[in-house]
């Protein structure tokens, strides 16, 4: 369906219900690169699936034609280090990093970009860290990691994957970009959170380029029809 509607690419993680060997995940995905009548990116996120796909088993998958990215979403010592040192520079096949705390440090390794849930509510700042590390601007671009992951610890702070999910949610609605609501059995941020987020967001307002995220070109213009999936951050 998504593939008919143009987007560019679509992202699988594995299924969750039964512990699976390599052999079944590397087959997992296999058969649904095969089935997927366009371009496929693997994700990996432990955090939810309680499953690690090894680096080795993405690096065959990253043969097949049509599966054209991966992102990697697990917190492991030196894992963007391996991943980068298996997987960067091969034709064809893009690595982002699903851990925004740890985006400079991705980029510095090769990565082609990163997949922050901040940036939907600061997507000024996140554009910027992007271009100081394309520019290998480090210390600038360190700088913008700070900023960056004060805007995530609003949201993330103690709470859990979907609870952050819902406070995430919950600030992007004080930005008008959609609604609060969650899916069953998640629930949305209740009156009392919600207004600890205004006002930390209000604390924040401003940004370290000095620009209101309120009245950014990103906001301004996705204002009518962007809305916040409920993947984890």
């Amino acid at each position: 369906l998504y593939l008919r509607l143009n987007v560019d690419a679509v992202v699988a993680q594995l299924p969750s219900y039964y512990p699976l060997s390599t052999a079944e995940m590397e087959a997992y995905f296999r058969s649904l690169a095969a089935a997927v009548p366009g371009p496929l990116l693997l994700y990996n996120i432990p955090q939810t699936t309680h499953l690690s796909v090894p680096i080795d088993v993405v690096a065959r998958l990253s043969e097949l034609q049509n599966v054209v990215g991966f992102k990697d979403s697990e917190v492991a010592d030196n894992r963007p280090e391996r991943v980068a040192a298996t997987l960067r520079g091969k034709d064809g096949f893009a690595t982002f990093l699903g851990v925004a705390a740890q985006t400079t440090r991705a980029l510095k390794l090769g990565f082609d970009g990163a997949v922050p849930s901040a940036a939907n509510l600061s997507p000024q700042l996140w554009r910027d860290l992007y271009a100081t590390a394309r520019a290998k601007d480090w210390p600038r671009a360190e700088a913008r990691q700070r900023d960056a992951n004060a805007v995530s610890a609003i949201y993330q702070g103690t709470r859990s994957h979907g609870q952050s999910i819902a406070a995430l949610k919950a600030g992007v609605a004080e930005l008008g970009l959609c609604e609060p609501h969650m899916l069953p059995p998640l629930l949305a941020a209740n009156e009392q959170e919600r207004a600890s987020i205004r006002e930390q967001l209000a604390a924040n307002r401003k940004t370290p380029t000095g620009q209101d995220p309120e009245n950014t070109a990103e906001v301004q213009s996705t204002r009518s029809h962007l809305s916040v999936s409920q993947d984890p951050p």
